[in-house]
């Protein structure tokens, strides 16, 4: 069908990612199911949009064409028996935990927020606290349908299709629109996490501790303060997390064990200044944040362990109208200690640091543009600034030297050649794509940018 018969028109809107950078005109279309998506097979400069959360410009293109998906958010069935849950890609993660943790089931890998929808969370791959024991969100895929914009739509398992679901786990909505998904949902008895932190005073510490025991536990993530300075360089805090069970819990407790908690939220209504968050602002909160997590464990509410930052809605506005960005890199394990020691280097040079750091081990990736390799990474908040993209340019090419890679969902200026240098199956993915869309209808600033399309 002809694109200028849809029953829909698009409006013209200013969108970004979650970092606010850049800010592009688009036209955004609001699709109510399948038969709105088909009408728009033969628009050009196509690309899918879940809920914006990735920080730079994969869900974004200038002067094309946008199409938010989070009409298409049904739940469509569910087996009991196998923990198999059947959606549309438009769902979101907070609609799925929001329901069904309370049954007894929740997703076995989420990232830092629950406002991404499936179809987003398939496309970057997205990544949580127990990558090293569990993997990526498309370990826990077992079937998707794609919509490709000539109108084919096909099924992708391991069984069927699979080089084209390995090209669309963290192919950044590249290689076809998601409709519906399978996801195998893990079974769980207490809507709880038991951790325990622990402050370390080194990176070397803090890399020794995860060695020796993230393997014992599910879930293990770390916080570092790159503001440190002195004998403090390097000190942060780490935490350990394992599944509740009911013998952890108190008599009261025991009497609604998966009662699902959610934290107070806020909302930041309008962005801040951004001469708020200077760099003494910055060092302070660091400083604070050091000081008020000392050595303890306990119970954790499931919500308040993987959402922190989810109780502050709109928590981005806080670096006012210029933005932010996060640089988040991978290196192998072998590389891992001297790597991000010659990473942060470089960033205690630059005025400010980061705002926010932390640190986890990873296991092996999955799709052929996934970010994961077995190693550790590193995500650093930055708020933009002049000279902050020369200082992320030469931390890339400490990343290459170390045979690492950076996040794709999380960019908004790596180059075409430091890409090839970091991703080794991107041939591989080049033919795949063009299997799937020989027209390059879809595409996105970012696959612009890195001559994807």
């Amino acid at each position: 069908m002809n694109a200028t018969s849809t029953v829909f028109a698009p409006r013209p809107e200013l969108l970004s990612g979650w970092g606010g950078h850049p800010l592009l005109p688009c036209n955004v279309w609001s699709p109510r199911n399948t038969a709105d998506l088909q009408q728009l097979e033969q628009l050009p400069d196509i690309i899918p949009r879940g809920e914006g959360r990735s920080y730079g410009d994969p869900s974004i293109i200038c002067d094309g064409n946008v199409i938010l998906m989070s009409g298409l958010n049904r739940l469509l069935a569910f087996d009991p028996d196998q923990g198999l849950l059947q959606c549309q890609a438009g769902v979101t993660l907070a609609d799925i935990q929001d329901k069904f943790i309370p049954q007894g089931w929740m997703l076995p890998v989420t990232p830092g927020t629950r406002f991404v929808q499936v179809g987003g969370a398939i496309a970057a791959d997205v990544h949580g606290k127990n990558h090293h024991r569990t993997g990526a969100f498309s370990n826990w895929i077992r079937e998707i349908t794609l919509l490709h914009p000539d109108g084919r739509m096909l099924t992708c398992n391991q069984q069927v299709n699979r080089e084209q679901l390995l090209a669309t786990a963290g192919g950044m909505g590249l290689t076809g629109i998601i409709l519906t998904a399978t996801l195998q949902m893990k079974r769980i008895t207490v809507a709880r996490i038991r951790q325990r932190q622990t402050r370390v005073k080194s990176l070397e510490e803090m890399l020794s501790l995860l060695a020796a025991e993230d393997e014992q536990h599910e879930y293990s993530v770390a916080w570092l303060d790159c503001t440190a300075t002195g004998n403090s360089w390097g000190r942060g805090v780490v935490f350990f997390g394992d599944d509740a069970q009911l013998n952890d819990l108190n008599e009261h407790q025991r009497l609604e064990p998966l009662q699902l908690r959610h934290p107070r939220e806020l909302n930041l209504p309008w962005r801040m200044p951004s001469r708020l968050l200077s760099p003494a602002v910055i060092h302070a909160f660091n400083s604070l944040y050091w000081r008020t997590h000392s050595d303890r464990e306990g119970l954790v509410d499931l919500y308040t362990f993987f959402y922190p930052l989810d109780s502050l809605r709109n928590w981005n506005r806080i670096y006012g109208k210029a933005g932010f960005t996060q640089y988040q890199f991978i290196l192998p394990e072998q590389r891992c200690e001297s790597g991000v020691a010659d990473v942060l280097e470089q960033v205690s040079h630059y005025r400010g640091g980061s705002s926010l750091a932390v640190l986890k081990r990873m296991g092996a990736g999955n799709g052929l543009l996934s970010f994961p390799l077995p190693g550790i990474t590193v995500a650093l908040d930055f708020p933009l600034r002049p000279g902050l993209f020369d200082l992320l340019t030469k931390l890339d090419d400490i990343v290459i030297q170390n045979q690492g890679r950076v996040y794709l969902a999380k960019d908004m200026r790596l180059s075409p050649r430091h890409l090839e240098e970091m991703y080794h199956e991107l041939p591989r993915w080049r033919v795949l794509r063009d299997q799937c869309d020989p027209g390059r209808q879809l595409a996105s600033s970012l696959s612009r940018r890195l001559e994807l399309t």
